[in-house]
């Protein structure tokens, strides 16, 4: 085993990240949500390897997250349980460990979500631009596209920089009485 330098610890972690805070809801927000990017798309302030500590107000839960990935355009970040032990390390609890679990599935699905009464993300054609992407923010993410297919490959990239890879799962309709 090799010591840790001296040198190493002179490196204070204010510099490098925010700590944040938030207290959410469970009853209003479900904390699979916490997990999808477009869940933090007006957190505008929040950078790459910053911290936010999740409290439930009904003191349910309480962890962190860090910030691991965050679009330049569109809006929404990505994020994941904070600390990431090694495999064989284990976890704070077990429910850490199944949160960890439930969150790298859920935070790859897009749910439908609106900004000013529309979809977002979305393609859109405008007259002289062609075709646009609109973000999860609601915001022009990148325009000038060719055609449809081509705007439809950019927001493909975009919503890939996010870790999205596949829309939520749609919930059964209600079955009605017959």
């Amino acid at each position: 085993m090799t010591p840790l330098q001296h040198v190493q610890l002179t490196n204070l972690a204010a510099y490098h990240y925010q700590t944040w805070r938030i207290v959410i809801d469970p009853s209003k927000t479900p904390v699979e949500d916490i997990f999808r990017p477009q869940f933090w798309v007006n957190a505008t302030k929040v950078k790459v390897d910053d911290r936010i500590r999740i409290i439930a107000s009904d003191k349910s839960y309480d962890f962190e997250i860090a910030v691991t990935g965050k679009p330049e355009v569109g809006g929404g970040l990505v994020v994941d349980v904070w600390p990431r032990l090694p495999k064989g390390l284990g976890n704070a609890s077990e429910g850490a460990a199944e949160l960890v679990a439930a969150t790298d599935i859920v935070k790859r699905e897009l749910v439908a979500s609106t900004v000013a009464g529309k979809q977002v993300p979305r393609v859109e054609q405008v007259g002289v631009d062609g075709w646009r992407v609109i973000g999860l923010d609601g915001t022009v993410a990148s325009k000038n596209h060719r055609s449809e297919s081509a705007a439809n490959v950019a927001m493909s990239k975009m919503l890939n920089q996010l870790g999205i890879d596949k829309p939520a799962p749609e919930k059964p309709a209600a079955k009605s009485a017959a």
